[in-house]
């Protein structure tokens, strides 16, 4: 069967060296189901043991892909250790040329409570996905010099970004409407946030 011969060829490239295969099987053992480089559909029971082995494996060969996935595993048990090493993992990434890895190292940072390594990574990220979050570092001075207009420029910048996700505009356009409607000394982040969620979380 094609999918079976897709997982076994990834499966045998990857122990024979092949960073991408190791990072797909990692990505498909999270997933349930993968694609091969060749775009056939294959599935495998979800595992995250054995998902994390593949991109710990895929991480040694240097494939970032893999270091971005691994760190995001790492820092979801919210472990100070644990974040610690995701971050080790994401700048990493970010020095192969991993574009995701600045935003994600910026908030492993902010995790780890460093305002100002969050905020640098922020400013080395893709100004599209970082926009939010450099929004919400400029209106509450997290990291930054408090600077109102600047995070309303940002916002609205990202609100007429076409290419950003519908969910991220809208948070855009309350997050502004939050701006506009209270004064900057009364101005305070709301609870739970953080340059992740601008608007808090549950």
């Amino acid at each position: 069967m094609p999918h079976k011969l897709a997982y076994q060829t990834l499966r045998t490239r990857a122990l024979n060296g092949h960073s991408e295969s190791a990072w797909i099987l990692g990505e498909a053992f999270l997933d349930g189901f993968g694609w091969s480089t060749s775009g056939v559909r294959f599935e495998v029971r979800k595992n995250r043991k054995t998902a994390v082995r593949w991109l710990r494996y895929a991480s040694i060969l240097n494939n970032a892909d893999a270091m971005v996935s691994l760190a995001a595993e790492l820092a979801a048990s919210h472990h100070v250790k644990d974040i610690q090493k995701a971050l080790v993992l994401e700048v990493r990434a970010y020095h192969l040329g991993n574009r995701l890895a600045a935003y994600n190292a910026a908030l492993s940072c902010a995790m780890l409570g460093r305002p100002d390594d969050c905020f640098q990574w922020l400013c080395k990220g893709d100004l599209s996905i970082t926009r939010l979050a450099l929004a919400y570092c400029h209106a509450f001075g997290y990291g930054a010099r408090r600077n109102i207009q600047k995070a309303k420029s940002l916002l609205k910048d990202h609100i007429r970004d076409e290419t950003a996700f519908q969910s991220e505009r809208e948070c855009a356009r309350s997050f502004l409407r939050l701006l506009n409607a209270t004064p900057t000394r009364l101005l305070l982040p709301p609870p739970n946030s953080s340059p992740a969620f601008p608007l808090g979380k549950d």
